[in-house]
């Protein structure tokens, strides 16, 4: 691999209203050796639009349906040696890739992660999420099992990672949001992507502040509960995650009744929202019975 290696900033989109800052901070960036994709969902011209003032950037219209498949064709589709995913509404800082790519290339860690801090619509910070309080490497299993059993995603969405496109390729693109029998494409794609990918190795975090997750109620994003229809998934996604991870021995059923209380007031939160959610807590009683 060349010392600086090829690195594919891959952009999924479908949502126009900050489509352009964010493409504005992948044009941005201070690592050189890029390619920079669009893959277009969207039903309008407008994102084709907004990338023909900027002929460094390659632009893909992807007609087929979807956000998963959006998201695989982007990491799948593209050049690099390391794949850079950026959301539609997300900004990268501007030494996002020189950062995560040569700490990826230093370790040789399939997944590098940074800090974040989740901004609104007019990119006002209001939330620092900083999992950790210097780089560190964490074991895949470890990053595995702290999931599972605590319902969280400390990596983050996609904006905040590095993939090796040989780890990506090695885990093939029909499997990347499978795990078990379940293909988790409407939730917790995110989670499950990083479990396939680094369960049997280190993911690497930096403790800088290197990218920038939009929560904006006024839009429907897959962090909105009330306005993206599918968001009931990255609820009910964990129990499965969970009770997978169970069967395939990575976490023990022990494990999971000492988190029994915390699980069900998680789900009764929810279903206060999305009712469906109790039935879903039905077959995780019924699993550990």
């Amino acid at each position: 691999m060349n010392a600086d290696p090829l690195v594919s900033i891959v952009i999924p989109s479908y949502k126009i209203m900050h489509f352009e800052t964010s493409l504005r901070s992948a044009v941005g960036q201070t690592y050189n050796n890029l390619e920079i994709i669009v893959f277009d969902n969207c039903p309008t011209e407008h994102i084709k639009e907004i990338c023909e003032k900027y002929p460094q950037v390659k632009y893909i219209r992807n007609n087929e349906m979807g956000a998963a498949n959006n998201i695989l064709k982007a990491v799948y589709e593209n050049n690099g040696d390391y794949v850079k995913p950026l959301f539609d509404d997300d900004i990268l800082h501007p030494f996002c890739v020189q950062k995560l790519v040569e700490k990826a290339v230093y370790t040789k860690a399939p997944i590098v992660f940074s800090s974040s801090s989740v901004i609104d619509k007019y990119n006002n910070k209001k939330i620092i999420r900083r999992p950790f309080f210097n780089d560190c490497k964490i074991s895949g299993l470890d990053m595995h099992k702290t999931m599972a059993l605590n319902f969280t995603n400390f990596i983050g969405e996609f904006s905040t990672v590095i993939f090796s496109k040989n780890q990506l390729i090695n885990v093939g693109n029909n499997n990347l949001f499978r795990y078990g029998e379940i293909c988790f494409d409407k939730g917790l794609s995110d989670v499950v992507s990083y479990i396939n990918i680094a369960s049997k190795e280190d993911v690497v975090y930096i403790d800088e502040e290197l990218s920038y997750f939009r929560k904006d109620d006024s839009i429907e994003s897959n962090s909105n509960p009330f306005t993206n229809p599918s968001f009931v998934y990255a609820i009910t996604d964990w129990i499965y995650i969970m009770i997978n991870s169970c069967e395939l021995n990575i976490i023990k059923k022990e494990e999971i009744l000492i988190k029994m209380d915390s699980v069900i007031n998680f789900l009764d939160g929810w279903s206060r929202y999305h009712p469906s959610v109790l039935e879903t807590k039905i077959k995780f009683i019924e699993y550990l019975d």
